[in-house]
């Protein structure tokens, strides 16, 4: 009797479980590929396709109470806020954008849009959620159109996307949509669509590190050193190190660790939004953007060394 009683709870409780898992995960319950999907651009209402184009990594999903996300981009359309003024390196060879002085670096010159848009394969290396699913998780709420604080906060969630992308090479993701592409076409004579599955829907909560990429962005806007408008990466780097430290303590993870007997190496695990492979990738990607600066001191000529030689 206690046994039949027993399995009756076990089932039922499995029956919450599949409810919920298909209340959270949206209509269809399961994950789709991506080359079967079709969107429309947000920004110019074009039909987007995978894998040239940008799909949010909830496209047809609902979480929780929010509606189901659509949303996707053309590549060229994915662009940064020009009023969010954020530091870009300068060449180190001295050209400027799109300049045709110097032929013998024409193939290696900075170009204008450099993090600044998104490229054809940006999703196939670097994850992504759209502005508007990261601000429900940031915020567990909506923006408001007509709120400066919710528009402020959406433009540094696109600058951080966008930092994130630039982690990997143009050609690289070029390549690697390349490869996709080619890939896709050979699989449709054979019935199939390619093994490409979407990656939604993600948490509820931000799991990937967003609030800690704003607090890097904001801090990166400060007066630094060397300019009054901006810090040197070095700089914005160390308030990286603070959270991830913090991250360290705060989600009880110090007390599981991998030990080596044969030297006492020690490696302890880490959750948090800062071991993410999203934030690895953005704090990269900012570095890249950035760039580092380094002043060495001025050498001290030989008349002036003699004389502080015949101070001592």
């Amino acid at each position: 009797m206690t046994t039949g009683i027993l399995t009756c709870l076990n089932r039922v409780s499995w029956g919450f479980v599949f409810l919920i898992c298909l209340i959270s995960h949206g209509n269809s319950g399961q994950r789709q590929k991506w080359a079967n999907l079709e969107g429309n651009c947000f920004k110019c209402g074009r039909t987007t396709h995978f894998p040239q184009d940008l799909f949010c990594a909830n496209f047809s999903w609902s979480v929780e109470s929010f509606p189901t996300c659509k949303r996707s981009w053309c590549a060229s359309c994915y662009t940064s806020f020009p009023e969010l003024k954020i530091h870009k390196r300068q060449d180190p060879r001295g050209l400027q954008p799109n300049s045709k002085t110097d032929a013998k670096w024409r193939a290696k010159k900075a170009k204008i849009d450099d993090y600044e848009v998104a490229r054809p394969g940006d999703i196939l290396l670097c994850p992504f959620q759209c502005d508007l699913c990261v601000f429900r998780r940031l915020r567990q709420g909506e923006p408001n159109k007509s709120s400066y604080l919710d528009n402020l906060l959406l433009k540094y969630i696109r600058r951080a996307n966008l930092d994130a992308f630039w982690s990997r090479a143009t050609g690289t993701v070029m390549k690697e949509c390349g490869n996709v592409k080619r890939n896709i076409e050979d699989l449709k004579s054979l019935g199939l669509s390619g093994p490409h599955y979407d990656p939604g829907p993600s948490p509820l909560d931000d799991s990937c590190g967003y609030e800690a990429a704003i607090s890097l962005l904001v801090d990166s806007q400060r007066k630094g050193n060397y300019a009054d408008d901006h810090k040197h990466w070095q700089s914005v780097h160390k308030l990286r190190s603070t959270i991830s430290s913090f991250e360290r303590v705060a989600f009880g993870m110090s007390r599981y660790a991998l030990v080596a007997d044969d030297n006492s190496a020690t490696q302890r695990f880490q959750s948090g939004g800062t071991s993410s492979l999203w934030f690895n990738k953005f704090t990269k990607g900012i570095g890249e953007r950035m760039g580092s600066e380094v002043r060495k001191d001025l050498g001290v000529s030989a008349i002036v060394f003699n004389r502080f030689l015949k101070r001592i």
